[in-house]
């Protein structure tokens, strides 16, 4: 009856969520970070390139493929989590697309992400795992 219940309550999330997020009341964008463990990373892996998923009435389309360095250096860091993250992680993590998942912290990260894709409007942030899981972050308006 557990696994009953379980199941039903996580279909009932997906019943609420999902229509808003495929674009059911307008376009929703979202930025997608795409890792590769070809450098461990706090959320995973090196961020190595990125896209924007587009979601428009349910239709699903991905523009802007490039890799990491398709970026740049920010001229100002995106976010401020204060001195001990600014320590910990560098100045530039919160500048460069490549290195702004160190932080284990994924709403850090997903926000860090975010920034570093100024010019590219997203209602959220979107990484892929090594592993092929998803996490999103602030993915709907």
């Amino acid at each position: 009856m557990g696994d009953l219940r379980s199941t039903l309550s996580a279909a009932a999330t997906a019943a609420a969520v999902l229509p808003p997020m495929l674009g059911l009341d307008g376009t929703r964008r979202y930025f997608l970070a795409f890792q590769t463990n070809a450098e461990a990373r706090g959320t995973g892996g090196l961020v190595g390139a990125f896209g924007v998923l587009k979601a428009d009435r349910g239709r699903l389309s991905v523009t802007g493929l490039s890799a990491d360095n398709g970026l740049g250096l920010n001229p100002r860091p995106v976010a401020d989590f204060g001195t001990a993250y600014r320590e910990r992680y560098g100045p530039d993590a919160l500048r460069l697309l490549s290195i702004s998942n160190l932080s284990p912290h994924f709403p850090y990260a997903a926000r860090t992400g975010r920034g570093c894709g100024s010019g590219r409007r997203a209602g959220g942030w979107t990484a892929r795992w090594p592993s092929t899981r998803w996490a999103c972050r602030g993915c709907w308006r």
